[in-house]
């Protein structure tokens, strides 16, 4: 049977750990190819099921033929996303959804749910890039540090729904999205950064 290490093995520091929601936050960016993110960014309120950044790496393992298993792996590219469901299902958030700008919004109160920049003078007319920043708590250097804050911040961005909006008796209604970070002509998507510098563990 495996030992479980000894906690003297264990490099604890509970303040490195995170619990709690974050908040999102999406405005327009600054241009085609930008290298900040906007500083007009506004909440999208309330979201629900936490609010997930996925890199989305993949790789290749290499192999030969002389050996059973990978001698190394090759990583061949990153799409970060961020993902979550907005709770506040009005007009501007559903345009937001669908991908539409808000000058598609008829009245603040309408959406014409069709295909973008049609012949009509009323069609939907595709959504710009957005600079989106999610923001979390942060990991401290000791336990003694004030509360930090992490930011993950892209540039340059799209938002799409990703799942049917629900609406039921036992059940409040949700929007799915996700936000596709996008790079720029440096090949930057954003940054991630915190409110503390962090001790270097030296894992290399």
């Amino acid at each position: 049977m495996a030992r479980i290490p000894t906690i003297a093995a264990v490099a604890s520091k509970p303040w490195r750990t995170h619990q709690g929601p974050g908040a999102l936050t999406i405005g327009p960016a600054v241009s085609a190819d930008p290298s900040t993110i906007g500083a007009a960014l506004v909440s999208v309120g309330l979201t629900t099921g936490g609010i997930e950044w996925n890199p989305n790496i993949e790789s290749t393992p290499l192999q030969s033929d002389q050996t059973f298993n990978p001698y190394d792996t090759y990583v061949t590219s990153w799409s970060h996303q961020i993902s979550t469901t907005l709770d506040q299902c009005d007009i501007w958030n559903l345009a937001l959804a669908m991908s539409y700008q808000q000058a598609s919004v008829t009245v603040s109160s309408m959406i014409t749910l069709d295909g973008y920049a049609g012949v009509d003078g009323i069609s939907a007319t595709p959504q710009g890039f957005k600079s989106v920043q999610l923001i979390t708590e942060g990991a401290k250097n000791t336990f003694s540090d004030a509360d930090a804050t992490q930011l993950i911040e892209f540039f340059k961005s799209k938002v799409i729904a990703t799942g049917p909006i629900s609406y039921a008796r036992d059940a409040k209604s949700g929007v799915p999205i996700t936000i596709y970070g996008l790079g720029n002509s440096s090949d930057v998507v954003g940054y991630v950064s915190t409110t503390i510098a962090i001790a270097n563990p030296l894992y290399e």
